[in-house]
């Protein structure tokens, strides 16, 4: 379903509700048993998925956010100020959902080289039922549960800029849109227009967002680099288990810029006890 806050730790709307629910089961014999017990707990039917790529890897939010965050605010720098907080879904452009396709044609191509079934995640446009970008951009305007959200701004003086700490920043960003890259990145796969999307708005504006994550020269470690890994997956200073393996690879390998050692990773991990924000090596 779609949530949406109403009152912070006591209310929320819930709305578009899925009829059923897919989900991946790896390293058991007991796939049934769990497909029963989640489809009787949820009290929807549940279907089992053939690999976990189909659970993990998504064309929904981690290309349809970016791909208009992108033409939204794709020349915006700090200063600039928008005078009004758009309709996200409601107000979506063409040059979006041309973005949107192109980045799903991307995506499709990504599943075929993993071998996934064609068809296992539907195409953007088969999913919304569209044929082109004119008749997706009508469609995303009608879909009533999309009806009133606005775009993820925040008020500003003279008006409204760009909510960095907004989940269409934190999650699809870190969570959804990077692991597919650096997946396509694996298979040497070309994902030129998801990276394109995955740019803007620049790491200068917002470090802790920092939506560019380093594959132009991820071998180097760059002084201003912020882990946004969440704490549930953290070592008991903070740390993320990515950047620290990462990190310990490279350096066993010689390959890391500025020879700093895990003696260096302590201290920046005592300057930042929150454990929300590191400074290493790029995801």
């Amino acid at each position: 379903f779609i949530s949406r806050t109403i009152e912070y730790g006591h209310k929320a709307e819930l709305k578009g509700y899925k009829d059923t629910l897919s989900i991946a089961v790896e390293h058991t014999e007991l796939k049934e048993p769990i497909r029963q017990m989640l489809e009787k707990l949820f009290e929807k039917p549940v279907t089992l998925l053939e690999s976990f790529y189909e659970a993990s890897l998504s064309n929904s939010n981690p290309l349809l956010h970016p791909s208009r965050t992108y033409t939204m605010w794709k020349d915006w720098k700090p200063g600039i100020v928008y005078p009004r907080n758009p309709e996200f879904y409601a107000e979506w452009t063409l040059e979006a959902a041309e973005l949107l396709i192109k980045m799903d044609g991307e995506f499709q191509n990504l599943l075929s080289i993993l071998g996934l079934k064609a068809g296992c995640i539907p195409t953007v446009l088969d999913y919304y039922e569209s044929s082109d970008a004119v008749s997706l951009t009508d469609k995303l305007h009608h879909i009533k549960a999309f009806k009133g959200i606005l775009s993820p701004m925040k008020e500003a003086p003279g008006g409204f800029v760009p909510d960095f700490s907004s989940r269409y920043f934190t999650e699809d960003f870190p969570y959804g849109m990077r692991f597919i890259i650096k997946t396509a990145f694996a298979v040497h796969q070309k994902s030129h227009h998801i990276r394109i999307a995955d740019t803007a708005p620049s790491r200068s504006h917002h470090r802790a967002v920092k939506p560019s994550f380093g594959l132009k020269n991820p071998r180097r470690i760059q002084k201003d680099d912020l882990c946004i890994m969440p704490n549930a997956d953290t070592f008991h200073r903070g740390a993320c288990r990515l950047c620290l393996w990462r990190y310990n690879t490279h350096l066993r390998a010689g390959k890391v810029i500025g020879q700093r050692g895990f003696s260096g990773i302590r201290r920046t991990q005592k300057r930042h006890k929150s454990g929300t924000h590191l400074r290493f090596i790029t995801h």
